[in-house]
């Protein structure tokens, strides 16, 4: 039935050929040659193309159909269908979907960026900035008005017009409540305990290693008087050096370690925190080891009569 159509006059077996191309351009010649088509020579090729395989239906072999496929697109070819039309004809760009996800990103990113300034200079909330206070001289004073207290070692309070007040420290490293303390005078030293380990003082009496704080030794030294005596002294414990003397007494201690460091000291009501930063994890490696370092820092902190108490941060550091 397609060899006598009425539209076109075919080439016999065009259908069995296995070369789209061929078929395309069979197509387009008979299409171009016929009188008694009634669209245009591609609507017409394209037309009897489809009528071939709708005919034949289920018919026709898989393999059969692929090529027929293949000859619609190569129609479009060689009847230059496949160039861009309208406005976005020889435009190159992103495809549209991509333009438009870009354009939601841009959009949403805008919005956010917005949402952090306006929620850091606090206009969402509507409250004006709190007006600078040049009556305000002292950290004290800072802290009655109700200023950000920032949590650090020695504490200091933070004023809107850049100013930042300092809470005065004993002797001990610890806060003042009725006095401030003056400068110490260049060159002033202090004398201090650091508490290191003597394997041979922490026995029972069957010789026995109890990884206790029985085994910790003093040893003294000598720092400069500071505002910050209690960093100072835990500092130079992680520092872990001895003299010739000491080590002959069979005083021992693994400071200092690989990477850790003693990053913050905060006292609140006579609690110590100590945070450590231990990014290769030193401070670890079974219950005795880990509990001669901590017990080493504690005793040295507790030197000081204000500090009742040591914890350290983050939890997870001196674990077996």
């Amino acid at each position: 039935m397609t060899r006598e159509s009425n539209a076109l006059d075919l080439e016999p077996g065009f259908f069995t050929w296995s070369d789209p191309q061929k078929i395309a351009r069979s197509l387009k010649r008979s299409a171009q040659s016929s009188g008694r088509r009634k669209g245009t020579p591609y609507q017409s090729a394209v037309s009897m193309l489809n009528f071939y395989i709708n005919r034949a239906g289920r018919n026709l072999p898989p393999k059969r159909r692929r090529v027929l496929e293949e000859a619609k697109g190569e129609l479009k070819k060689i009847f230059g269908k496949n160039r861009p039309r309208g406005k976005s004809a020889g435009k190159i760009g992103l495809p549209e979907y991509l333009s438009k996800n870009l354009l939601v990103i841009l959009s949403l990113a805008i919005l956010v960026a917005s949402g952090i300034y306006f929620a850091v200079s606090g206009k969402f909330t509507g409250e004006p900035a709190p007006t600078p206070r040049p009556d305000i001289n002292s950290f004290e004073e800072c802290a009655a008005a109700g200023y950000p207290i920032m949590e650090s070692y020695p504490e200091r309070c933070a004023m809107p017009d850049g100013r930042t007040f300092v809470r005065q420290i004993s002797e001990s490293g610890l806060p003042e409540d009725d006095e401030l303390m003056t400068p110490a005078a260049s060159g002033q030293l202090r004398t201090i305990n650091l508490y290191y380990y003597n394997l041979e003082l922490d026995r029972d009496e069957e010789g026995n290693v109890l990884c206790s704080r029985k085994g910790l030794a003093a040893v003294e030294r000598e720092i400069p008087l500071t505002a910050s005596p209690v960093k100072d002294a835990i500092n130079l414990l992680l520092k872990g050096e001895l003299t010739k003397e000491e080590e002959a007494r069979n005083i021992v201690t693994e400071f200092p370690l690989e990477g850790l460091a003693l990053k913050n000291a905060v006292l609140k009501d006579g609690v110590l925190t100590l945070t450590f930063d231990d990014p290769l994890n030193k401070t670890s490696g079974g219950s005795c080891r880990a509990g001669i370092l901590w017990f080493q820092i504690e005793a040295t902190a507790l030197q000081f009569p204000e500090v009742k108490e040591v914890k350290f941060l983050p939890e997870e550091l001196f674990q077996p």
